[in-house]
This record gives structure tokens, C-alpha cells and sequence, in this order.
């Protein structure tokens, strides 16, 4: 019997495009199907012959099972429905940088006259859970599209004799939304938002908290947590209960800050240091790791993290710049819930494996994957190893694992593609 080519993106409920063999009558072939023809199936497009020697139709399994067995037939396919490109032509330059190979020509990350070219819909039906400080929700970048979704026992009620429970009294998380999900500066423009707010207080009962929301809701879901910490078992078990729910978890991978001077291997950070996580680490506009950006194995790919537009929590339409790997992590998060928009979701193992499988194949230009491939397309440099800045402070600085797209990997990538595949043969 044939088999069924099935389409990986959207596609018409029951409809199914049918190819004859080269040297079939396809009148003689339709007046047999019409006599089969189910009271639930129809042809519904009869192409020309000279165009194609096929036919399209709405047809249920009974009707479906005789196309599958008639020596007549070539070919069946779902028959899928096409969406257009759109462009974004005023977009800030972390937009434009996920969606194309080549290194930027312009070089000022304050420009937002930038572009960027998405599928319709990117991120429609997947939930982005972000947990973080909170997020300012009548922001005007999520719409309709966010919803406040827990507080974390312990944090204060007011701040400075304002209600702050509910609220982002910080900034960041509703920065990191932004670029994960804003409707102008972020990535999957038609996901939904919940807020998760745990910064500074019980973490794990904010991962606790995703695990059981999104398993009752069934929808696809991808939690990004800009946060982390020193190692810590109890941090990693909440990651790994998430990825086993089939929730995909996205980390920063840390940086230098006033308590930590220089980077350090973000194996030592927790959730960053998982590998049941996407550990993502920050680039400037020039496609070099950013100095204060951490570095290690456990790091799977790099994204945009310098001078970010985003977001504020000043107000319903104010925006910010920002930078960190606290801001690279949700381009990963948005392309993660774009991917599965378009393609339809994976495990989360999966998703892991696919984003190191295609840092090492980034020369592809497969339309499927094209917008996780250009930013796993970065090219990386010397400039990332900054020896000068270990000199200064006396202490040794560890060079970062470069991970050139065309010229290879080095043995810790292997090894945590090895580990990777290991835990996915587990789950």
C-alpha cells in the first residue's frame, strides 16, 4: 500500500493530495474513485493534466484505505497549508542576527531599523513560562497574550508601600519576556506569557509550580529561567522532573558580577550546569562572546546578549536596553517555541540533541530550521579569550570551549552530546 508523506507545519483537517503514476488515465481513474467514494469524502481539485497527473480531495479512512491500495496511485500527501514570510522592517539587531547567516553590516546595536523575517504566527500554541522577577503583563509587547501565574511563598508584599506580590518590582523578568515573546522585540510574537515570579525566593517551588501547570493545561511549554546559582542537587532534580514532563528548560549561563569578578566555568551554576537544560551563553553585535559571559562545556550554543532592546517595567509602553546571558537565554526560549509552532514539538532530549546536531551542520539552509540554524550559525573568534582581562586581576583566566559551526568541536561538545543521547535512550 502507499504510504502517507506527512506535512511537518499546519495542514488541512482531512485533505490529501493525490499523484498518479506516469501513464494513468486519471478520468478513468476518478470515475473508479467516484464509485468508492464515502458519503464523508470528495474531490475537491482536479488539476490539469498537463500541470499535474494528480487530484486533491477531502477523504476519510475507508476512501483513503482504497486510494493507498490502487496500482494507480504514485503518491499521498497531506495537503498542507502554505504561510507567507513576514517581514519586520524596524526590528533591534538580536531579531535580525537570529535570522540570517551572514554577521550584521551595521554594527550599532542602538539602531532598530533592523529586519527581521519570521513565519506567520511564531510561537502560536506554545506557553513560555518565565520564571524571574516577575512580569509587568498589561505591557502593550505581550497584549493579550499574558497572565500572572504564581508568586513564590516569602516574597514581600510591598515595597516601598506599594503592592508588589502580583507585580515585576524589578525589571528584569519583564525584560527577559520581551525578548522571548514581545509583540515588537521579540522572537515568537503569538506565544502566551506566564509570569513566574521566584528571583531571590524558592526557585524550585516556581519549577514545582510550571511542572503542574503545564502538564494540566497539555500544551507544549518551555520554561526560561535567567537565574541561577552556585551547584546545587536540588536545583538539578526540578530541572530534570520538568524535562521528564516533556517541558523544555532553557538557563543562562551566568556572568562576571560585583561578587564574582571574573567568568567561570558555568559548570559550577545551577540550572545552567544541567544536562537536561539549553545552557546558552551571550554574543555581541560582532559575533563575539561577550566578556562577562561565562563559559564551560555545559554551554550548548550562544545567542544575542549585549545592548538588548526590550521590554521596561516603568510602564505599559516603556522599553529598555539590556545586557547579559539573562537576555540571550529567551532568544533561545522564543526560537524554541517558534520551531515547535512551525514543526511540532519534540522531547526535550530532542530539542537538545537538534540544537547541538545543528550547530555542527550549520552550513544548511533546510527553510524548515532555518531560523534555529542562523543562530547556531555564529561564528566565534579569538576575541572571545580575553587574557588582558586575567592579567588585571592576577588570576588565570580558562579559555572558553570554542565551538566553530565549520571546523569541528572539541571533546567536551562530544562528550555532552554523548551524555545527551545517553539521558534520551532513559526517558
Amino acid at each position: 500500500m502507499a504510504q502517507i508523506e506527512r506535512t511537518a507545519g499546519d495542514k488541512k483537517d482531512s485533505s490529501y493530495i493525490i499523484r498518479l503514476k506516469s501513464g494513468v488515465d486519471k478520468s478513468v481513474h476518478l470515475t473508479w474513485l467516484r464509485e468508492r467514494l464515502s458519503r464523508n469524502s470528495e474531490i475537491t481539485h482536479d488539476y490539469h493534466s498537463g500541470f499535474l497527473n494528480a487530484f486533491a480531495g477531502k477523504f476519510d479512512e475507508e476512501t483513503l484505505n482504497f486510494l493507498r491500495a490502487s496500482p494507480d496511485v504514485e503518491n499521498i500527501s497531506e495537503d498542507p497549508i502554505v504561510q507567507g514570510f513576514q517581514t519586520q522592517n524596524n526590528a533591534p539587531w538580536g531579531l535580525n542576527r537570529i535570522s540570517q547567516g551572514p554577521p550584521l553590516a551595521n554594527q550599532n546595536p542602538f539602531d532598530t531599523n533592523f529586519i527581521y523575517t519570521f513565519n506567520a504566527n511564531p510561537g502560536y500554541g506554545v506557553d513560555i513560562y518565565v520564571l524571574d522577577t516577575g512580569v509587568l503583563i498589561s505591557h502593550s509587547e505581550f497584549l493579550t497574550r499574558a497572565t500572572w501565574g504564581y508568586s513564590a511563598p516569602g516574597l514581600p508584599l510591598r515595597k516601598n508601600d506599594i503592592v508588589t506580590q502580583a507585580q515585576d518590582d524589578n525589571g528584569h523578568g519583564t525584560g527577559v519576556a520581551g525578548v522571548a515573546c514581545g509583540a515588537y522585540c521579540g522572537v515568537a510574537k503569538s506565544s502566551m506569557l506566564i509570569a513566574v515570579k521566584v528571583l531571590d525566593f524558592a526557585n524550585i517551588a516556581g519549577m514545582d509550580y510550571v511542572w503542574n501547570a503545564a502538564r494540566a493545561s497539555g500544551r507544549p511549554s518551555i520554561v526560561n529561567m535567567s537565574l541561577g546559582g552556585p551547584g546545587n542537587t536540588s536545583q538539578d532534580n526540578a530541572v530534570l522532573a520538568l524535562t521528564q514532563a516533556g517541558i523544555h528548560v532553557v538557563a543562562a549561563g551566568g556572568i562576571a558580577t560585583v561578587f564574582q569578578d571574573l567568568t567561570i566555568d558555568a559548570g559550577g551554576i545551577s540550572p545552567a550546569r544541567s544536562d537536561y537544560c539549553t545552557t546558552v551563553g551571550a554574543t555581541d553585535i560582532g559575533d563575539a562572546r561577550w566578556v562577562d559571559s561565562n563559559y564551560g562545556s555545559v554551554l550548548d550554543v550562544f545567542a544575542p546578549g549585549v545592548n538588548i532592546y526590550t521590554a521596561s517595567k516603568d510602564n505599559a509602553a516603556a522599553m529598555t536596553w539590556a545586557t547579559g546571558t539573562s537576555f540571550a537565554a529567551p532568544f533561545v526560549t522564543g526560537i524554541i517555541a517558534y520551531f515547535i509552532s512551525q514543526l511540532g514539538n519534540k522531547t526535550p532530549a530532542d530539542m537538545i540533541i537538534f540544537a547541538i546536531d545543528n550547530m555542527r551542520r550549520a552550513r544548511s539552509t533546510l527553510l524548515t530550521s532555518r531560523i534555529l540554524q542562523r543562530i547556531l550559525a555564529v561564528q566565534y573568534t579569538s576575541s572571545m579569550y580575553h587574557p588582558q582581562r586575567a592579567a588585571a586581576h592576577h588570576r588565570p583566566c580558562k579559555p572558553p570551549i570554542i565551538r566553530h559551526p565549520h571546523t569541528g568541536h572539541r571533546k567536551e561538545l562530544r562528550d555532552k552530546l554523548e551524555r545527551t543521547r545517553e539521558l534520551r535512550r532513559g526517558w
